[in-house]
């Protein structure tokens, strides 16, 4: 009996330990490339996309249409969960590829997942058009699902 217990111990350590965090900025941007922009679409038909991952040590894309975001914890964030580092684009004929911080307007690039919450993830893709510019959210539990999504929250 305690043969087949220690087994069936070791069997679930085994497979949980062989979980990987999953790569929410590309889940993002799948969501954006398929959702939100059949319900928001560029005026161009093809925009510049950094496919490079911005990272910042500080937050700067305040999501203030995300519930429950927790502003006041910032020491607290956990940022870029799944340590990627690019975006794939999966041969999507509306983005033209280009290095960060080069290409003709509009452009868009994706941040780095970050939370303060168990059980929250964020990405927010950013479009800059020449003048102006729109943030998305999207908010995923840790499993990469996507709970939802909003625009808004540019902080300079």
């Amino acid at each position: 009996m305690r043969l087949t217990t220690i087994i069936f111990l070791l069997t679930i350590s085994i497979s949980v330990a062989g979980q990987s965090t999953p790569n929410y900025e590309q889940i993002a941007f799948d969501y954006y490339r398929n959702t939100i922009l059949t319900e928001n679409p560029h005026k161009k038909k093809r925009v510049t996309f950094w496919t490079e991952i911005e990272k910042k040590e500080y937050l700067f894309w305040y999501p203030r249409c995300v519930d429950k975001f927790d502003d006041e914890k910032w020491s607290e964030f956990i940022s870029n969960i799944s340590k990627a580092t690019t975006i794939d684009t999966k041969g999507d004929k509306r983005f033209k590829i280009k290095k960060l911080q080069t290409g003709s307007y509009p452009r868009v690039f994706a941040t780095a997942s970050f939370s303060n919450r168990d059980d929250q993830q964020i990405v927010t893709i950013v479009e800059i058009n020449k003048w102006d510019g729109i943030t998305y959210h999207i908010e995923m539990d840790n499993q990469g699902q996507v709970k939802k999504w909003c625009q808004g929250g540019w902080i300079e």
